[in-house]
């Protein structure tokens, strides 16, 4: 349980740090994770599109951190392209 407390606190950190630096976390959030997978792999935009299984113009969309209009369907798309899971809590 002390190693999950841990993590947590970890991923407040990063979600703090991203509130500081973006005017849309949640969106920043899968802009630095999408682009970290994009970067490993050297996918292009077209790639990484079909694996979001989205279009090219969604994908930029979700790349754009001001951009508040990516849907909850794409954000769940790309969590599984990138091997993640996409939860949502309202506190």
């Amino acid at each position: 349980m002390e190693q999950r407390a841990h993590q947590i606190k970890s991923h407040k950190e990063v979600h703090t740090h991203l509130c500081h630096q973006y005017q849309n976390p949640t969106s920043s959030w899968y802009t630095w994770e999408v682009n970290q997978k994009m970067n490993a792999e050297r996918l292009s935009k077209t790639k990484m599109a079909a694996l979001i299984k989205t279009s090219r113009s969604a994908l930029d969309r979700l790349l754009d951190p001001a951009n508040t209009s990516v849907t909850l369907h794409t954000l769940d798309n790309a969590a599984r392209a990138i091997g993640k899971t996409l939860h949502i809590e309202l506190i």
